[in-house]
């Protein structure tokens, strides 16, 4: 969690919880597109079977995702002493 201010024309027009909401509706809004995504993902990645760029792509989303879950204080204690952030 960071205390640091938002830029001045946030800071004008809305309160702390007015963003949060706001922002909170966004993350909402992306994690179904994540989902969707990850859905035509697994269809791709079920068409070439041999192809190893999916599971890296796959890597590679489980590694931000960690970084988010970190971000929210939300990492168990065996991913907080095996994730590098």
């Amino acid at each position: 969690m960071t205390t640091q201010q938002p830029p001045q024309c946030i800071a004008r027009r809305h309160l702390p919880q007015a963003a949060y909401n706001e922002r909170q509706a966004r993350a909402d809004s992306l994690l179904r597109r994540l989902s969707q995504a990850l859905e035509h993902h697994a269809s791709a990645a079920i068409a070439k079977p041999d192809m190893w760029g999916f599971a890296g792509d796959l890597a590679a989303v489980n590694e931000k995702l960690m970084e988010v879950l970190g971000t929210l204080g939300a990492l168990t204690d065996d991913e907080r002493a095996n994730h590098r952030v």
